[in-house]
C-alpha cells in the first residue's frame, strides 16, 4: 500500500541498477553504497527485485530498529507496567513513516543503543565494537557516521569525567579507530579497487559544499509562526503541533544536559542510555531542521523520544500512563495521516495498480503519473529504446525495467557547464523516445525548476525535441524527438 515515484522510486532505482552490476555514485547519483548492497541482497535472494522485496528488506531493519527501541525505554526499570510498554510501542512505531528510510532510523537507534551500552559498561571490546558499527552505519550513510562519531567523543567526554581507575583514553581511542577502519572497509575496497569511484565520492562531498546544504531547506514550523483563527482551526492546528515536536527537539538537549550536569553535581546514578539520546539528539536535531516537514522530523525525532522515554521512567505510573497518553495522542494526531494505510482507508480514495509485477493502492495523483508514463511507454518505447524523466520521478525507470539516459536521477540542484555537458552526452548515446519534465516548483521555488537549474541541458532538449500539447498535468512537459 502506497507507492512514491519520488524518494522510494529513487532508493528501488539504485537498488535494481546494483543487482544488475552498476555501482552507486559512480554509475548513477546515489546515497551512500551500505543501503543497496544491503537491500539487493535480499532482492536477489528472493529472486525478483520487484518494490514488494525491497519493502520486505526494509522491514526487517524496521523491526530490529523496533525492538532495539523498545529494549532501550524499558532497561533499567525495575518494574514494568503493561500500558507503559504497550504506549511505548504505539509511539515507536508511529514515528516509523517512511519504511524506505528504514536504513536511517535504524542506524540512529543503533548508534544510541551501542553508546549507551558502552558508557553503562565500559569493556575494552565495547570500544572496539562501537567503532566497527560506526563504520558500518558510514558505509549506509555518512551522516550517520559524523553523528556517531561526534557523539562518541561527547562521550568519552563523560566517561573521562565519570572515569574509574581502569579507564585508559588513549586505548579506548585506538580500539574505536581500529573498529572504525574495519567497519568503514568496504568503502575503502570500493575506493581502491572500482575504476571512478574514488572520483565520485570527493565530487559528491565537494558538491555538498558548494551548495552548502544536505537538503532542499525548508524553515522551521516554529508554532508563533503559523497563522491560525477560529476559522483555520481544524486544518492549521495540526500544524502547530508539528512546530511544537520541532520545538522540543531544541528543547531536550537543553534539559537533558541540564540534568547530566546535575546528576554529576550530586553524585547520582543516570540511565546510560538517557546520556547516549542526550548526546544523539544534539547531532539529529540538524538531521530534523535540514529540511523542517514531517518527513525529516520523523527522521531526526528518535533520540529525543527516546530519551524522553527514558526520563519517565522514574516516576509513578500514574504520571507515567498521563505523560504517554498525551505523547501517544499527539503523535497519532500528526502522524496517521502521513500512513499510507490510513490515509487510504479514511478517505478512501486510493487506487489500485502495477508496480511493476506487484499490485498496489496508491494515492489518485500517484496513479494519475503510473498512468501517464503506461501511456508514453506503451506510445513511444520499443523493448530495446529508453526514455528520459526529469528532474523527478526515478521510480520510473525501474517501473519498466530501464535505464536513466542520464546520471542525476534527482536534479534538484544547480549543475556547472562541464556537468551539464556529460549529461547531454547521455540523452546523444541513449537517445531516449520521450523526455518528461516534470515542471513543478518544489516548495513554490521557482529557481528549482529545471530549466533554471539546467538551462544547458533544457535548452538541448528544445532544440533536438518536439513538446507534445494537451498533458494531463499543467506541470508535466512531453518532449518527442524531431
Amino acid at each position: 500500500m502506497g507507492f512514491t515515484l519520488w524518494d522510494e522510486g529513487f532508493l528501488w532505482y539504485g537498488v535494481k541498477e546494483v543487482v544488475n552490476g552498476g555501482i552507486p555514485l559512480r554509475d548513477f547519483s546515489a546515497y551512500d553504497p551500505g543501503r543497496y548492497y544491503w537491500s539487493s541482497f535480499f532482492v536477489s535472494a528472493l529472486g525478483d527485485d520487484g518494490i514488494m522485496n525491497l519493502r520486505f528488506s526494509n522491514a526487517i531493519l524496521e523491526f530490529l530498529a523496533f525492538y532495539i527501541a523498545l529494549s532501550v525505554t524499558c532497561f533499567s526499570k525495575n518494574k514494568l507496567y503493561i500500558e507503559q510498554i504497550l504506549l511505548n510501542c504505539v509511539i515507536i512505531f508511529l514515528w516509523l513513516l517512511m519504511p524506505f528510510k528504514a536504513i536511517d532510523i535504524a542506524c540512529c537507534i543503533v548508534l544510541i543503543a551501542s553508546l549507551g551500552l558502552l558508557i553503562d559498561q565500559q569493556k575494552n571490546y565495547l570500544y572496539f565494537l562501537y567503532g566497527l558499527q560506526l563504520g558500518i552505519v558510514a558505509f549506509f550513510g555518512r551522516n550517520h557516521g559524523l553523528y556517531g562519531l561526534l557523539s562518541i567523543l561527547m562521550g568519552l567526554i563523560w566517561i573521562y569525567l565519570n572515569k574509574n581507575k581502569k579507564f585508559d583514553l588513549k586505548r579506548a581511542i585506538l580500539l574505536i579507530i581500529s573498529g572504525l577502519i574495519l567497519g568503514y572497509s568496504p568503502m575503502f575496497f570500493m575506493i581502491i579497487f572500482i575504476n571512478g569511484y574514488y572520483k565520485e565520492l570527493i565530487g559528491s562531498i565537494i558538491f555538498l559544499f558548494k551548495i552548502k546544504a544536505t537538503n532542499l531547506g525548508l524553515a522551521i514550523p516554529w508554532p508563533r509562526l503559523i497563522d491560525i483563527s477560529f476559522e483555520n482551526f481544524a486544518s492549521k492546528s495540526r500544524d502547530v503541533v508539528i512546530g511544537l515536536f520541532f520545538t522540543c527537539l531544541f528543547i531536550f538537549p537543553v534539559f537533558a544536559f541540564l540534568r547530566l550536569v546535575i546528576s554529576k553535581i550530586k553524585c547520582r546514578k543516570i540511565n546510560p542510555f538517557f546520556v547516549s539520546s542526550t548526546f544523539m539528539s544534539l547531532q539529529y536535531l540538524h538531521y530534523a531542521i535540514s529540511r523542517a516537514d514531517i518527513w525529516h522530523l520523523s527522521l531526526g525525532i528518535y533520540p529525543a523520544l527516546i530519551g524522553a522515554l527514558i526520563y519517565l521512567n522514574d516516576y509513578s505510573r500514574r504520571t507515567i500512563f498521563i505523560s504517554l497518553s498525551i505523547l501517544c495522542g499527539l503523535s497519532l494526531w500528526v502522524t496517521l495521516p502521513e500512513h499510507p494505510w490510513w490515509s487510504c482507508r479514511f478517505n478512501d480514495n486510493c487506487k489500485e495498480v502495477y508496480v511493476g509485477a506487484d499490485k498496489m493502492l496508491v494515492d489518485p495523483m500517484t496513479y494519475s503519473d503510473i498512468a501517464l508514463l503506461n501511456e508514453l511507454v506503451s506510445k513511444h518505447v520499443e523493448k530495446s529504446d529508453n526514455f528520459m524523466v526529469t528532474p523527478f520521478f526515478p521510480g520510473a525507470y525501474p517501473l519498466f525495467n530501464k535505464s536513466s539516459p542520464i546520471w542525476e536521477i534527482y536534479a534538484f540542484y544547480p549543475r556547472d557547464l562541464e556537468f551539464q555537458k556529460t549529461e547531454i552526452q547521455g540523452i546523444k548515446n541513449k537517445n531516449p523516445k520521450f523526455i518528461l519534465i516534470n515542471d513543478i516548483a518544489v516548495d513554490w521555488r521557482e529557481d528549482v525548476k529545471f530549466q533554471n537549474t539546467h538551462p544547458i541541458t533544457y535548452q538541448y532538449i528544445l532544440d533536438n525535441y518536439q513538446e507534445q500539447p494537451n498533458q494531463p498535468h499543467p506541470n508535466y512537459k512531453v518532449f518527442i524527438p524531431k
